[in-house]
């Protein structure tokens, strides 16, 4: 029987969200009861809605979405204050918190291909490991909840909480019609919600069309081939009591006992061996003629391995032109759309396009990797600190850290080629694209600001953080990358392979998810010359999403037993807590003024 505390996990989760933000929203209320900042430009447009008065401020730059839906809410509370405009966003980060969770699970249920009869032993592991899952992704909902740059604007009337639900529930839908074929009403729902989220910021497209494009045409060409895949198929054949999960990376199999599971690993070894000797053409072979893509865990991946995937997927794709030509036709409808628009509108932005002109800014996917390494350091140094523990000597502290901090799993050192490749890189875009935007530089009550400030202290500065940046590049991929102790025990030792359910852990994230990621992100960022925090948040949240627990560990004799909790996510929890009540003690209490506006109060804020 699941516990108490897992069954209430997620009403637990979604009454802490509701109860931090309901705070917020009543310290907001009380201090701040004006419109501040882009407050001014909104309140008042959404007050104009609302008396159905669709004139447009020409200050504003974002679609008419959150007006549109202030609008619907004043026809049932007949309030459009400001108080009751900020309301909207307090709701909607708990509706954040329920679908992050829901996407949590549906990203587990796609890993799973196969789901046949167990015997009643296995069964009962199976379901308290699936237990455990549906707490870790309680919390880790919460915490996606909790994203400071996210949580902040939950109770002021801004675009991002509302934005950022939709391309979260433009995710939720692609992952859960993918599972199968799609129908034309799941993909005229999906087109429908993407249009939502276009109304609200024109920078989701790439997450509502590049995004899941990417994903689909990759998916598109996975089909199972090759001589691999027959050899696996003798495996199956053999029937024994119990069943075993495959843990090599991309595998769905399940087989009938431990021999045929170890004897699977080891032909698996033997074929990677040989097709490792045979080099890239002889991969590259194999992609033109059976549509091959090569695709490894992002843990084990490198330059070559990148190059080589792209390589792989551009010829498998040349084979199958009407496949991949109907795998994306949604999204095509939607950049289509997009397209009319821009052309129509004379530019991507509405209203002030003067201070907002798309230009080519390098340096923003730099600012990407301390970003997330910030916000998301109880889960980042996991990658740093599992060369730490390897050197302590055998204890419960050891074992205590391995089952709760960073797991037994590997973690790969840099490479050498892509360091270099990354430094020089990363030093051409800082000396020849870095952008400071006049917004950045005169308006002190932003915190980018200050970083700045510290980048311009001396010349040598901005290049000295780019090794600084590489290094917060490979933690964050390293996260990604790393498995969940279960399936470390069981790659490492074949005599003490435990079965793992296939909902309740999630395989390392494969180069072709971080090479869409990464893709969209730039895409999506590249083109703004102005740095705000604000512009990474979905990048984040998918990003998030993919990072897999420490699960709980099972023992050599297969009894159930409590599992070890993944203590990465309760100092998360507090990180972000932390994190929160600081930046808002100096938007409530930190107030200053400016010489040429004396006694108007100007605040901190993202």
């Amino acid at each position: 029987m699941p516990s108490l505390l897992h069954k209430l996990s997620l009403p637990l989760a979604v009454l802490a969200i509701a109860s931090i933000s309901g705070t917020w929203y009543k310290f907001v209320s009380e201090h701040v009861p004006d419109p501040y900042l882009d407050e001014v430009f909104h309140v008042p447009q959404a007050q104009r809605y609302c008396k159905n008065d669709y004139s447009w401020d020409p200050k504003i730059t974002t679609p008419p979405g959150l007006y549109l839906l202030s609008l619907f809410l004043n026809l049932v509370i007949r309030d459009c204050g400001t108080s009751s405009l900020r309301l909207l966003n307090a709701g909607a980060i708990c509706v954040v918190c329920l679908l992050a969770y829901d996407t949590l699970r549906t990203l587990h249920r796609r890993r799973s291909t196969q789901k046949e009869s167990r015997t009643i032993e296995v069964a009962q592991l199976s379901t308290a490991t699936d237990d455990q899952s549906h707490l870790f992704d309680a919390h880790s909902a919460l915490n996606i909840a909790l994203f400071p740059p996210l949580f902040f604007f939950s109770s002021l009337y801004y675009t991002d909480v509302i934005s950022t639900l939709i391309v979260l529930l433009s995710y939720n839908i692609f992952l859960k019609s993918t599972k199968g074929s799609k129908g034309f009403w799941e993909e005229l729902i999906f087109v429908l919600v993407g249009i939502v989220a276009l109304s609200f910021r024109q920078t989701n497209i790439f997450w509502v069309a590049v995004f899941p494009a990417g994903l689909s045409l990759i998916d598109a060409l996975k089909t199972p081939r090759g001589s691999f895949e027959d050899e696996l198929n003798k495996f199956v054949k053999k029937e024994h009591e119990e069943k075993w999960r495959c843990m090599v990376p991309g595998c769905s199999k399940l087989f009938r006992g431990h021999q045929s599971w170890r004897a699977h690993v080891e032909k698996h070894t033997e074929w990677m061996a040989k097709t490792k000797k045979g080099g890239a053409l002889a991969i590259l072979k194999k992609s033109w003629s059976q549509d091959y893509v090569y695709d490894c865990s992002i843990q084990d991946a490198g330059l070559s391995d990148c190059i080589l995937f792209s390589l792989s997927f551009v010829l498998a794709a040349l084979r199958k032109p009407f496949s991949m030509l109907k795998a994306v036709i949604p999204y095509l409808v939607l950049l289509t759309l997009f397209v009319g628009f821009v052309a129509w509108n004379g530019g991507v932005v509405l209203g002030d396009k003067s201070n907002h002109v798309a230009t080519v800014h390098l340096p923003q996917l730099l600012y990407l990797w301390p970003y997330i390494v910030f916000f998301s350091i109880p889960l980042t140094m996991a990658s740093v600190l599992r060369h730490v523990v390897r050197l302590f000597p055998e204890s419960a502290l050891k074992a205590f850290c391995q089952n709760n901090l960073v797991g037994s799993s590997r973690t790969s050192a840099p490479w050498a080629i892509s360091t270099f490749v990354f430094i020089v890189f990363g030093l051409a875009a800082v000396h020849f694209n870095t952008i400071v935007h006049p917004f950045t530089l005169a308006d002190n009550r932003h915190y980018v600001f200050y970083v700045f400030r510290i980048l311009r202290r001396h010349p040598s500065i901005k290049y000295l953080a780019v090794p600084f940046y590489y290094i917060c590049a490979w933690m964050a991929i390293q996260t990604l990358g790393s498995t969940s102790l279960e399936e470390a025990e069981v790659q490492q030792d074949y005599k003490t392979v435990h079965p793992i359910n296939e909902e309740a852990e999630r395989q390392p994230c494969q180069i072709s998810f971080i090479i869409v990621w990464l893709a969209t992100t730039a895409l999506s960022v590249i083109t703004a010359p102005l740095v705000e925090p604000r512009y990474f948040i979905v990048p984040w949240i998918i990003w998030r999403l993919h990072v897999p627990n420490i699960g709980a560990s099972l023992s050599s004799n297969r009894r159930i037993e409590k599992g070890s909790y993944d203590l990465r996510l309760v100092l998360e929890t507090v990180w972000l807590l932390v994190v929160n009540a600081t930046i808002a003690y100096n938007f409530l209490y930190r107030g200053f003024s400016w010489p040429n506006e004396p006694g108007k109060i100007q605040r901190f804020l993202w």
